[in-house]
């Protein structure tokens, strides 16, 4: 498990609490460092939040269960009211220790991991895959509608291993360059995946069109001394 040295959650005299992150399991752990040594929990959380200054955060298993964990890792359940306020609260992403810098990282990607709970594949019509995404401003759905035929022209190529992970910087980079113009937003790809069977291979190439449709507002939150300070956008 790496220390992601930029996500420190936690420090108060001696006691640093810092996010850690497995890039082989995707999923997040805690490491402690105190002056008598360090301590770590093993990766098995999809999300952390920072800690209160009172000593106490909260991690999301992988079964979506929140947990309270205190300055010694240790875990103890959380009310049903307050995971169903947690729950609606923006993930915040993870920077890598590489900020970005290298082309050749393994663990992130443009110096970003992602937090997994902000983008999840939903149950569609037959002719549709879809998607709902999560940004610090805006609760997303992105639908695509596979066309028929191969055109010459699309506005983006991407290979299908990359389809979620650019539908996702596609929503941030509309966030950036059309602020308030992003909403029911059509645009048209193409995805490519290489095919090695019976002898023959190549790329099958698929268009897509993508519809991007702002549902609403997200809601972040700053764990600070015991409170939760909600912002809406």
């Amino acid at each position: 498990m790496i220390t992601l040295i930029n996500e420190q959650l936690y420090k108060k005299k001696d006691v640093e609490i810092y996010k850690g992150y497995c890039p082989n399991k995707a999923l997040f752990g805690l490491v402690l460092q105190t002056k008598e040594g360090k301590k770590e929990s093993k990766a098995i959380y999809k999300h952390v939040f920072p800690f209160f200054e009172s000593g106490k955060g909260i991690v999301v298993t992988t079964e979506d269960k929140y947990l309270w964990v205190d300055t010694n890792l240790n875990l103890t359940t959380i009310s049903a009211l307050d995971e169903e306020i947690i729950d609606s609260f923006y993930q915040e992403n993870s920077r890598c220790n590489c900020n970005g810098t290298s082309n050749e990282c393994k663990v992130c990607r443009k110096g970003i991991i992602r937090s997994s709970v902000n983008f999840k594949k939903v149950e569609g019509e037959a002719h549709l895959t879809t998607y709902e995404y999560r940004t610090s401003l805006a609760n997303y759905k992105i639908t695509l509608l596979e066309v028929e035929g191969v055109r010459i022209r699309y506005e983006h190529l991407w290979r299908i291993c990359d389809l979620e992970d650019n539908l996702q910087e596609l929503v941030d980079d509309l966030e950036t360059t059309e602020p308030g113009a992003y909403s029911d937003k059509i645009i048209d790809i193409c995805v490519y995946e290489y095919i090695s069977e019976e002898g023959e291979e190549g790329n099958w190439l698929t268009g897509y069109l993508v519809k991007i449709s702002r549902t609403d507002t997200s809601i972040s939150a700053t764990l600070n001394d015991d409170k939760i300070y909600l912002d809406l956008f």
